[in-house]
């Protein structure tokens, strides 16, 4: 189950740091999925950590620059600081 779930759309940038406010630090990843890159609607949650308040990183990972709208979902106060790609592309939860 997924507890106190938040999500945000931002704008993709280069691999590495990416803005996404409201975001904490060892909040846990749920779901990072683009509108359109070379894998439109892939979720590369596995590849991001938030490594900073408002930052998530996936340094080295797969670039989302020039997408206008990657869709970020995490569980707030979770500690973590993991993802969670157990719940299949969409990140969804069957609770």
């Amino acid at each position: 189950m997924i507890d106190n779930l938040q999500s945000r759309s931002v704008t993709g940038a280069v691999a590495g740091n990416l803005a996404v406010p409201g975001i904490k630090k060892g909040d846990r990843i749920i779901t990072v999925v683009c509108t359109s890159t070379s894998v439109p609607g892939a979720n590369l949650a596995s590849e991001f950590k938030a490594t900073a308040d408002d930052l998530i990183n996936n340094t080295g990972g797969t670039s989302t620059a020039g997408v206008a709208a990657v869709l970020v979902q995490w569980e707030k106060g979770s500690g973590t600081g993991r993802t969670d790609t157990g719940r299949g592309k969409t990140g969804r939860s069957s609770s």
